[in-house]
């Protein structure tokens, strides 16, 4: 049985640039920031927790300005400073959490306005 495949349009081709593909790396990010986050609350004491977290707000920051997601960007760009201070206090690590939870509700409504065709392409190859 010969599969159709899906005919590239200007539509496909801004979608796959700007679009869903490109969107949700960036919601899997901030999932595991947030998840990361959540656990530091539990356990402020791990440090690899901590530089993953640093690492993963970086990314984030780079993410959002790379697809020119201005207010997930701006929200980013604070966390990514809150976690690069010395002291991690339990404000700190409750901002973040706070944060990360926040940014992903914004990532989430982003990806639930994208068309419901979108999810079913092969974003991984889109990369």
């Amino acid at each position: 049985m010969v599969k159709s495949k899906q005919s590239w349009t200007m539509q496909v081709l801004v979608d796959q640039l700007f679009g869903p593909a490109r969107l949700i790396p960036i919601a899997e990010d901030v999932a595991e920031a947030r998840e990361r986050a959540e656990l530091l609350r539990e356990s402020p004491d791990l440090p690899a927790a901590r530089q993953q977290l640093t690492k993963l707000a970086r990314e984030i920051v780079r993410s959002t300005e790379d697809r020119r997601l201005r207010d997930e960007g701006e929200l980013a760009s604070t966390l990514a400073q809150v976690t690069r201070r010395d002291r991690w206090d339990d404000m700190s690590i409750d901002r973040l959490v706070a944060g990360f939870t926040r940014l992903d509700d914004m990532m989430r409504r982003r990806l639930k306005a994208c068309p419901p065709d979108a999810h079913r392409w092969d974003f991984r190859r889109a990369g």
